[in-house]
């Protein structure tokens, strides 16, 4: 559990492996709020929430818009 914030600073340095990992989930977490036509808008370490088995959630849509996203 936790933010991301809070493992980029008690990890420092991520691995490749981890950064591959994150990065992916990332993709993954933006393109699901992008297919329903939704722009995040405030991306950014504290707003990405990891669960208990480290995949990331992305959190605080206060700045999220309603946009038409087409592929």
């Amino acid at each position: 559990g936790g933010d991301f914030m809070t493992l980029l600073m008690r990890k420092d340095i991520l691995t490749e492996e981890e950064s591959r990992f994150y990065g992916a989930e990332m993709v993954l977490a933006i393109e699901d709020v992008h297919s329903m036509n939704y722009i995040h808008r405030d991306l950014k370490p504290d707003n990405i929430l990891m669960d208990n088995e480290g995949h990331l959630k992305l959190t605080d849509f206060g700045l999220c818009k309603h946009a038409e996203i087409r592929p």
